[in-house]
């Protein structure tokens, strides 16, 4: 066996004794013929039994087959490493530990792409839970060197992503980038989720420390947390809407980035629907001051329903508590209230379409004005007044519609005509009435009244033609509008002039008749004078 354990003849063999060069048959593990013997085993195994291969000694000594690349190198193969680990490995082969990635210590690197059923980089541990707040570590845990201390506030019931920065950190944890553009989704410093797309919560909610809270429910947040918007498409802009809780049930709008109630709403419909009213609460509350002392353009009022009109230029400038400014042609109604769905107990609209303005209490009594101002209201509905500077008081006076074209008064609260009317003068309001000669006047007389003569009162101009019958019309006066009773209205006549005196205080007899469209002037007897005038004043009552 020579240095390298590997048996090899000899040079030569010596026999004992110190003889000559040993003859005959050769034995033990030699075979064939001295002085030329042939190795045919090694203590006392035959090497033919072994096979081919080079031998071995095994630890007793017996030999046997070495094994290719365990007891021996085999000249050009690749050979299991041994010795101290270097590069990414630490440690000795044949069991080295990765100690870095990529030449950096405590740093991993993986260009591993994923596929089916195999993640690139798996953790495949459960997370430690039942721990203390201290000791219950996440199962992933990326915490900064140079962090002031660990953290002593993990969950109990385990983390399975944990982070911990140093102090001064302004970075983000997280920061979510598609294909090199700008960021879709980070958490900052200091907690704030900036999302370019959506946020899907679950049913067990998303949450954002005691700010608020997302979930399958409800978004809660805290009495302090305003939802405020940019001005721009990017949260970088400037803030100019916020949005925040005021009170119990009160939220306010605030134009520029800080709280308040200096904004507007725009909504295409408001609908209020929520119940019965506390006390000192209301369903519609604002207590914002009109705004005074601008243009008839800019005086706003503190409530204006617009839509969409030509712009008002004659608010009033000492303001106004509700403005409504409707389009062209509006035929609708500006307001139209009910009393739990009657028909309309007020409203208002225009006269026509975009023209005017009526003012209508249900069906019962209404104001218009548009091309021509009037009041209209139902037949038995009479004005009532009160006794005292309140409505309060007893009524004592009565006016109402007794008749086509007749009012009466009544002294109490009840319709009637017992009530008197006291007025400076009576100015006759009819049209001017007709006038008719009879026989009394003669032939081819002239007959008029004066201008201003109404059914009320007037003048009547006779100047007598020839031959004047007696106890025969003299004229008829026919009123501009027939009075309601069928015996007629009251006529009183008076004489004015010399010859109408001297008539009726005279022995002529001059009388009235009268119906419910007309009076007559009736001579008696004697007749009256031929060509002579006679003047009468005449008031009519009924």
């Amino acid at each position: 066996m020579n240095a390298s354990n590997q048996w090899a003849p000899i040079s030569s063999l010596s026999g004992g004794g110190g003889g000559g060069a040993p003859s005959g048959p050769a034995g033990g593990d030699l075979t064939g013929a001295y002085p030329n013997p042939v190795v045919d085993g090694i203590n006392g195994t035959i090497l033919a039994s072994l096979g081919a291969g080079l031998l071995k000694q095994n630890a007793s000594g017996v030999p046997a087959v070495a094994v290719a690349g365990t007891d021996y190198a085999v000249p050009g193969a690749s050979q299991p490493p041994s010795g101290v680990a270097g590069g990414d490995l630490g440690g000795s082969y044949p069991n080295p530990l990765v100690a870095g990635i990529a030449g950096a210590t405590a740093q991993i690197k993986s260009t591993m792409n994923g596929v089916a059923s195999t993640p690139s980089l798996l953790l495949t541990g459960n997370p430690f839970i039942g721990g203390t707040a201290t000791t219950t570590k996440p199962l992933l845990y990326l915490g900064a060197n140079g962090a002031a201390g660990e953290p002593v506030s993990w969950s109990v019931n385990g983390t399975a992503l944990g982070m911990n920065t140093p102090s001064g950190f302004t970075g983000n944890f997280i920061d979510c980038h598609p294909n090199g553009i700008g960021s879709y989704f980070s958490v900052s410093y200091i907690g704030t989720v900036t999302c370019n797309g959506g946020v899907t919560a679950g049913n067990t909610g998303f949450n954002v420390g005691s700010l608020f809270v997302i979930n399958s429910s409800n978004f809660a947040m805290n009495n302090t947390f305003p939802i405020k918007w940019s001005s721009t498409a990017s949260t970088g802009g400037a803030m100019d809407v916020v949005l925040n809780r005021q009170n119990p049930g009160i939220l306010q709008i605030a134009s520029g980035a800080s709280a308040g109630n200096t904004g507007a709403l725009s909504l295409a419909q408001v609908l209020l629907n929520g119940g019965t009213p506390a006390a000192s609460t209301s369903q519609l509350y604002c207590t914002t001051a009109p705004y005074t002392g601008g243009t008839g353009t800019t005086t706003f009022p503190v409530a204006l329903l617009d839509s969409g009109g030509t712009p008002v230029s004659s608010w009033n400038t000492g303001g106004t508590i509700l403005g409504i400014n409707a389009p062209s042609a509006f035929n609708g109604s500006y307001f139209d209230i009910h009393l739990n769905g009657a028909a309309s107990l007020l409203s208002a609209y225009p006269v026509s379409a975009g023209v005017g303005l009526t003012l209508a209490l249900g069906t019962n009594w209404l104001v218009s004005a548009g091309v021509s101002v009037f009041q209209k209201m139902r037949s038995d509905w009479p004005f009532f007044w009160s006794n005292s500077t309140s409505t309060a008081g007893t009524t004592d006076t009565t006016l109402n519609r007794a008749a086509p074209g007749v009012l009466q008064i009544n002294a109490g609260s009840a319709v009637g005509s017992t009530g008197s009317l006291k007025l400076g003068q009576i100015l006759g309001g009819s049209g001017t009435p007709a006038i008719a000669a009879g026989t009394g006047a003669g032939t081819s007389p002239t007959v008029s009244l004066t201008a201003g003569s109404s059914n009320t009162a007037g003048q009547i101009n006779i100047t007598t033609g020839s031959g004047p019958a007696a106890t025969s019309p003299i004229v008829t006066i026919t009123f501009a509008n027939a009075y309601s009773f069928a015996n007629g209205p009251f006529v009183v006549f008076s004489p004015a002039n010399l010859a109408a005196a001297q008539l009726v205080g005279g022995s002529a007899d001059i009388f009235v008749s009268t119906t419910a469209t007309s009076f007559t002037l009736n001579s008696g007897s004697p007749a009256l004078t031929a060509a002579t005038q006679y003047i009468f004043n005449y008031m009519v009552q009924g």
